[in-house]
């Protein structure tokens, strides 16, 4: 898996700043769809240049960010496929990914590499049920793994 080079430190603190200043200004019950609206773009690292996020993927690499974490690729899923892959500080962030539900967190390579992606497929045979549960991810997130970076 190719990946981008690590943030500096420097660098860090200025993306998780930038991005939870972004989502204080959310409410947990419509940041998802808020944060579609955003023209994101981030560093491809195949084609080490800067291409524009899917939306739906948008609250979560923003999320990610403020927690300390760097995403390296994501897709909003067509027609199934919701992922976000990150370079976390360590396996704590992922264990309560998965507690705070919704999402599947795996352990890639490099050492502290994880992807989220969906639990339950099969909302993608409910009209509209990946975009529902995307927003009931985003509210969890907010109101749990969020809440003390957004003070």
């Amino acid at each position: 898996m190719q990946m981008l080079p690590p943030l500096t430190a420097s660098e860090a603190v200025k993306v998780q700043r930038e991005a939870a200043a972004i989502l204080r200004k959310l409410t947990p019950e419509k940041a998802w769809d808020a944060c579609c609206k955003l023209k994101l773009t981030r560093c491809c690292p195949i084609a080490d240049e800067m291409v524009p996020m899917e939306p739906g993927v948008n609250f979560f690499i923003l999320a990610l960010e403020a927690l300390g974490c760097q995403t390296f690729h994501s897709c909003e899923g067509h027609p199934v496929g919701f992922y976000v892959a990150f370079l976390a500080p360590g396996e704590r962030l992922a264990r309560k990914i998965v507690q705070t539900g919704y999402f599947n967190v795996d352990l890639g390579k490099p050492e502290n590499t994880y992807s989220i992606s969906l639990s339950d497929y099969n909302v993608t045979h409910i009209p509209n049920g990946r975009k529902m549960s995307l927003r009931g991810a985003a509210s969890a997130w907010m109101k749990s793994l969020l809440a003390e970076v957004l003070r």
